[in-house]
């Protein structure tokens, strides 16, 4: 992470109360969601070398613009959503849906916070953490070795969480 963006970040949460950590621990641990992800949508202007990119989430989701505007507010970090699904015609149904979704810089700031409080997605936590942290001026052919074996680490730890037996 650039040290200006460390910086910047560490600053706004220095006055974050601990039971402001669990808090958000809580919440991603039942309404949130942790994980690294593969866009391999092309580009116009990037090419993937690899074929796709690596993208790190943490975004809780609820019902309420209201609460994610509130933590949002407590933390100093994250961006608030909002996601509107109407179905095809006849609109039987429209489904809005609230999310609070943090930047790759945010999450190396918000995780080693919320790692300790933890229950249920403690582990992916502490992979997406070292994804995060695989230094960027490491050999090319190292650093995907090592994002290679983080990835297949992190599937296994998500199986590990839904109660599924890893495949082989």
């Amino acid at each position: 992470m650039p040290l200006a963006n460390s910086k910047l970040y560490l600053s706004k949460v220095a006055d974050v109360p601990e039971k402001t950590w669990a808090y958000l621990a809580g919440l991603i641990d039942g309404d949130g969601s942790i994980g690294i992800y593969r866009n391999s949508s092309i580009s116009k202007t990037k090419h993937y070398t690899q074929g796709f990119r690596r993208q790190h989430k943490l975004v809780i989701g609820i019902n309420s613009h209201n609460v994610l505007e509130q933590i949002q507010a407590k933390v100093h970090l994250g961006k608030v959503r909002t996601y509107q699904y109407v179905n095809k015609p006849p609109k039987l149904y429209h489904i809005t849906i609230h999310f609070l979704d943090f930047s790759p810089n945010e999450i190396r700031v918000i995780l080693p916070n919320i790692i300790p409080h933890l229950i249920l997605k403690k582990e992916l936590a502490e992979i997406v953490l070292k994804s995060l942290n695989v230094i960027e001026n490491e050999r090319r052919t190292e650093r995907q070795h090592m994002l290679k074996d983080i990835d297949e680490e992190f599937h296994y730890a998500f199986l590990r969480s839904k109660n599924n037996e890893p495949y082989s």
